[in-house]
């Protein structure tokens, strides 16, 4: 069974909707799997959900490259996050922040192949 739900944070002037999302799902005994497509373009999969609960979920951040070598970040627009790099993988050294959607011009592609970049929440 498919089923499909599109959230709007508003509707006019002063006047929210209600982010949550609620899917009647009848006599099924399980989820199988959630996919939800964010309007940053991430597709989120997601497996093992319980039933009669109410799940949190949080847009995934995404770090790439533009064709100019800026390090792009997609994500939540409202979630600062701390973007941290290392050439080993076991010192993360702090390289900045950025909100989702923003491009951090001060970091560009580095020459070496072995520089990796996380991301973390303020």
């Amino acid at each position: 069974m498919l089923l499909s739900r599109e959230v709007s944070s508003g509707g006019g002037w002063s006047s929210p909707n209600d982010l949550r999302v609620h899917f009647g799902l009848g006599n099924a005994t399980r989820i199988d799997s959630l996919e939800i497509r964010w309007p940053s373009g991430i597709v989120q999969k997601i497996a093992g959900l319980g039933l009669n609960k109410i799940h949190q979920l949080v847009e995934p951040p995404l770090l790439s490259f533009d064709p100019a070598g800026k390090l792009v970040l997609k994500g939540a627009v409202d979630i600062l996050y701390t973007v941290e790099t290392s050439v080993d993988l076991k010192a993360w050294n702090p390289a900045g922040t950025a909100k989702g959607g923003e491009s951090i011009s001060e970091m560009t592609n580095p020459d070496s192949a072995f520089r990796y970049y996380r991301l973390s929440v303020k």
